[in-house]
C-alpha cells in the first residue's frame, strides 16, 4: 500500500490499518516500514521511518521435493531450546516473531547469530529473530512533517 495516510490528532491519536498480500519471492528484506511525511507526500518527499516490521521466514529443508516452499518454524512459547555453559535458552513468540531469550523473554535476547556461534543447528536457528522483536525504538524527535 502506498501513500495511506490518516490525519492523527489529540481526539484521534491511534489508527490501525490492516494490510493483506504476499511476498511474490523471499529475499533477505522482507520488511514493511512506517514512514511519515507531510499531507501531500509523493516520490520526491522526505520521508522518516518511525518503525519497521520485519517478517521472519525459514526454507523447509526437511521436504525432499525440492520445492523450497515456506513453512513455519516447529516452536512453541517457552519451550527449552538448549543450555549454554548455564544459560538456559528458550523460544518466544512475541507479535508473531519467534526469538531466544532466557527463560523471562524480557531478559537476555539471544540473536541467530549468536546462536550459531554457539554450534545451535543452522536449520533451527534460522526459524530464530536476528533482532530483538520486543524493542521499541524511541521516536525520532525530529521536526520532519
Amino acid at each position: 500500500m502506498d501513500y495511506a495516510g490518516t490525519e492523527l490528532s489529540a481526539t484521534n491519536p491511534i489508527v490501525t490499518y490492516t494490510i493483506k498480500g504476499y511476498f511474490v519471492k523471499a529475499g533477505s528484506k522482507n520488511d514493511f516500514r512506517l514512514l511519515r511525511s507531510h499531507a501531500n507526500a509523493d516520490a520526491s518527499s522526505l520521508f522518516v521511518e518511525k518503525a519497521r516490521l520485519s517478517l521472519l521466514y525459514a526454507i523447509d529443508t526437511q521436504k525432499q521435493n525440492g520445492s523450497g516452499r515456506l513453512s513455519s518454524c516447529d516452536f512453541s512459547d517457552g519451550q527449552f531450546l538448549f543450555n549454554w555453559y548455564g544459560e538456559q535458552i528458550y523460544a518466544h513468540i512475541y507479535n508473531g516473531v519467534l526469538f531466544a531469550a532466557y527463560q523471562d523473554a524480557s531478559q537476555g535476547f539471544k540473536p541467530q547469530s549468536w546462536m550459531l556461534a554457539t554450534g545451535y543447528d543452522p536449520n533451527k536457528a534460522s526459524c530464530f529473530a536476528t533482532t530483538d522483536p520486543t524493542y521499541i525504538q524511541p521516536n525520532d524527535q525530529s521536526t520532519h512533517n
